[in-house]
């Protein structure tokens, strides 16, 4: 069994859709605001209960900034040991230092974690960090070329994820 596990938190755990251009825009009050109108994503109680239960560890790995992932997380109570943001790394995904900063925060090698995204980035930071990946289609807004990825998995739900850990 999977030792930890990385996620991307954005369309990955949450829908974040409806910041989405205040993001972009970095109007971070009102993405704050919004933030109670995120949509946890269905399964990931389960999910989240095989971590805790498991003493799994868990990194967040996000291209968003420090304070806006910790907000999110703590908003759904997602678990989580470690966050790798915006400001932490020199190079954002697709490039891996965020993934090995991560492996290194959580004290684990890459052949003990696995992990879950849903862009095509994220599948080549944790290739390349030889991490496990997992292509996660239910918030990718290009499932086809994240189905053309070299992905280890690709799943359909979150459902999937706890057969992926064991």
């Amino acid at each position: 069994m999977k030792k930890g596990i990385i996620f991307d938190l954005d369309q990955t755990l949450v829908d974040s859709n409806i910041a989405k251009s205040y993001r972009s825009a970095r109007n971070w009050n009102t993405v704050y605001s919004l933030i109670p109108k995120f949509v946890l994503y269905e399964a990931y109680d389960k999910v989240f209960e095989f971590i805790r239960d498991n003493d799994l560890k868990v990194g967040i790995v996000s291209k968003a900034p420090s304070a806006y992932v910790k907000k999110v997380l703590n908003h759904f109570n997602i678990p989580f040991d470690t966050v790798v943001a915006y400001h932490d790394v020199k190079l954002q995904k697709p490039n891996s230092e965020g993934m090995n900063l991560a492996l290194t925060q959580l004290g684990l090698s890459a052949e003990d974690v696995i992990s879950f995204g849903d862009e095509v980035s994220d599948v080549i930071a944790s290739n390349g960090a030889g991490i496990e990946s997992v292509a996660c289609l239910w918030g990718s807004t290009n499932e086809e070329a994240l189905l053309g990825s070299e992905a280890d998995h690709v799943i359909c739900t979150p459902n999937e994820i706890i057969s992926l850990l064991k």
